[in-house]
């Protein structure tokens, strides 16, 4: 199965700092709301477009370091419950122990009436 050659300009990989350019198709709706942003921001329309990709990129970026952190909490949140979850099994056994204790206690003291 072989590959088939694609049709069209290479891919030049771009420098780092360097502008290329990207040209896109958009729908016309699409292209009035970019227009209209464009202008009441200042920004040229290339501008207002790279922008709005950038954030869309940063944004992702935003959301992955949020779950990563939540995850985190999580997992301390999740060792905090198996600590205590110890600790109260101890005191369970304890209180266990002492309620043993004077079960025998009372049993003694009713057997030497």
């Amino acid at each position: 199965m072989t590959k088939e050659p694609r049709i069209g300009r290479p891919f030049k990989t771009p420098e780092d700092g360097e502008r290329v350019m990207l040209g896109l198709r958009v729908s016309a709706d699409l292209k009035r709301k970019l227009d209209d942003a464009a202008t009441k921001s200042g920004r040229s329309q290339s501008q207002e477009t790279e922008m709005r990709l950038q954030q869309t990129f940063d944004a992702k970026a935003q959301e992955e370091k949020i779950i990563e952190s939540e995850k985190r909490i999580i997992q301390h949140v999740e060792a905090k419950l198996a600590e205590q979850s110890e600790e109260q099994k101890a005191i369970l056994r304890e209180v266990q122990e002492a309620k043993d204790r004077l079960l025998r206690l009372i049993a003694l003291s009713e057997a030497a009436r």
